[in-house]
């Protein structure tokens, strides 16, 4: 959703900077948080399937649109560490709504009747 709203706006007001940050920001956390940490746990590792696929599809992405945009070093470097930030505040956020989402999806279950048996183990 975070990306659908920084497409639509990057496209609206033609300024793609803060979308390559974005896109910056997600390569390098699923490089370093998906498919790194696989390694470390040598077990599958939800989402490195995805990041797997989407790595070099994303790098070749990146660098066609700095091809295209000419951005300085200094705007590079900018744009990674913008993206980083963005993605530490997006993590941060969806990991406080963790805990109000699951409450709500066990309040959701027992209304309908769902057996949680196995859920809590």
């Amino acid at each position: 959703m975070v990306f659908s709203l920084t497409s639509f706006f990057s496209v609206v007001f033609q300024n793609y900077y803060f979308w390559f940050a974005a896109l910056l920001g997600l390569l390098i956390h699923m490089a370093l948080i998906h498919i790194l940490i696989c390694f470390q746990f040598k077990d599958y590792v939800p989402g490195v399937v995805t990041s797997v696929i989407f790595v070099p599809v994303g790098i070749w992405l990146a660098a066609a649109v700095e091809n295209s945009l000419h951005y300085t070093p200094a705007a590079l470097l900018l744009a990674v560490l913008l993206g980083i930030g963005l993605l530490v505040v997006m993590i941060l956020s969806l990991h406080k709504l963790m805990g109000v989402m699951s409450q709500w999806l066990y309040r959701y279950s027992e209304v309908r009747g769902v057996d949680t048996a196995y859920s809590h183990k």
